[in-house]
């Protein structure tokens, strides 16, 4: 007869998460990143808190390899100079979506930024940038309604950059109304990387992101798209949700407009008043049942090599981005690859108000208490965000998928709790059962499956 042993002897199944896809039992192992497909019998063991001997040496052979490879005590960061710089070029849009409060922001008498001030920003960052290449951001309000003034920027951002052995690159996030010949033609000489905030069919974008007037903008926008689309084809869109979306729809519109891939996101209520706030925790139901039914369906895909139907399931990109995460996690040679920040909100990127004030990212101009400094003073102050929330959130450094997530957005977070340190449990909802579809379709591929991925780029 095995002999049963309590868990905590077993320093490699602390803090292991066990969970169910399709009918399989999974577990995660939150220090080491590693996970693997499990028996029944062991699941049992595990949630009795007890281990049989033969289940304690399953788990260790299989994946809980207990690490000298990791770090023993939380690392010391080392942080580069800011390497973006997004400029609020105006609070003002052409557009009345639904969902939006990014224009009625700041409480001041003008609402453009002036070319003094953008240039101001430019010398201030660029003598900051320690790396061989710096990004410049465009963003509002809609930023092409400053479109001369972007182009005197990007002039300006260019030779000043050049001045200083800097590679220079643009981007920026547009509603697409103001397209034209001329717009389409300067982003693809400057190779900016655009963005665009399109929500997919008629009936959807139409509701979501109407005119000024009140009248239906896809039908305007979608031919302006596809004019852009054949001056800069890596073109990206990201489609804003509420509840009860036909999702299927959604891509299946971005597909027949012409991306490459779409984002999805859940409307985000950080920046709405109580009596708009969205329902986030049916937005994420729809978003984790739309994503299971998927998991399955591109798991037979691969399994019967059908590339067409493989490659119209990646063209979802939040889907494809968690397989990457969950292959990258149960890499045993990348343990040491731990992610303890989701982006580089007030270290690599800053954000500049129309009056020369200094944010982490644009959502948190809806907060001057957030405010980290000005472009006419010499420093800012973004101590906050040099903290990990792996290892500072009060919610995240409990978190099982604290190390493949980083921590997940800080204004997410503050928006859902008033604080960046504690957690949107929605959105955390969300990447975590994104993670465990990730790590479901991990365990189902061999390595023919994985050469078959990499043929198309997907992983």
């Amino acid at each position: 007869m095995s002999s049963r042993t309590e868990i905590s002897r077993f320093d490699d199944l602390k803090q292991h998460h066990i969970f169910i896809v399709n009918g399989q039992r999974f577990l995660f192992n939150a220090e080491d990143m590693l996970y693997m497909r499990i028996p029944a019998t062991v699941a049992h063991e595990l949630a009795e808190g007890t281990l049989s001997t033969e289940g304690a040496g399953y788990c260790r052979e299989a994946v809980l390899l207990k690490g000298d490879t990791l770090p023993p005590e939380p690392p010391v960061f080392s942080f580069a100079p800011p390497s973006t710089l997004v400029l609020m070029l105006t609070y003002a849009c052409n557009m009345d979506c639904r969902y939006c409060r990014q224009g009625e922001i700041p409480d001041i008498g003008d609402n453009e930024m002036s070319e003094a001030v953008a240039k101001q920003a430019i010398d201030w960052f660029l003598t900051r940038c320690g790396r061989e290449r710096a990004d410049i951001g465009f963003f509002g309000g809609e930023p092409l309604l400053k479109f001369s003034l972007m182009k005197e920027l990007v002039a300006y951002a260019s030779e000043k950059a050049a001045a200083q052995n800097l590679r220079i690159g643009f981007g920026l996030m547009t509603n697409g109304l103001a397209l034209n010949e001329e717009v389409c033609r300067f982003f693809s000489q400057h190779r900016f990387e655009v963005s665009i905030s399109f929500d997919g069919p008629a009936a959807v974008q139409d509701y979501n992101r109407p005119l000024k007037n009140g009248g239906p903008s896809h039908v305007v926008i979608e031919p302006k798209i596809r004019r852009l689309l054949q001056a800069c084809p890596e073109t990206k869109v990201r489609a804003t949700v509420y509840p009860g979306t036909d999702l299927a729809g959604v891509y299946a519109e971005m597909r027949r407009i012409g991306f490459a891939a779409c984002r999805v996101d859940k409307v985000s209520n950080s920046l709405l008043t109580q009596d708009e706030r969205n329902d986030e925790k049916a937005s994420v139901d729809d978003m984790i049942a739309y994503m299971e039914s998927t998991a399955h369906d591109y798991l037979a895909a691969i399994k019967r090599r059908q590339a067409e139907k493989m490659q119209e399931i990646a063209f979802d990109d939040n889907f494809c981005e968690a397989l990457r995460a969950a292959l990258a996690a149960g890499d045993i040679f990348n343990l040491r690859r731990r992610r303890y920040f989701t982006c580089g909100t007030g270290r690599g990127l800053l954000t500049v108000a129309i009056n020369g004030d200094v944010y982490a990212c644009p959502r948190f101009l809806a907060t001057p208490e957030y405010k980290l400094g000005s472009i006419y003073e010499p420093e800012i102050d973004n101590t906050e965000y040099r903290k990990s929330l792996p290892l500072h959130g009060e919610d995240c450094r409990k978190c099982w998928a604290r190390f493949v997530c980083g921590g997940g957005c800080v204004v997410e977070h503050m928006g859902a709790t008033g604080s960046m340190f504690r957690a949107n449990g929605q959105t955390c909802r969300l990447r975590k059962r994104r993670l465990e579809l990730g790590v479901f379709l991990a365990c189902s591929l061999d390595r023919q499956d994985l050469a078959y991925l990499k043929q198309y780029g997907i992983v």
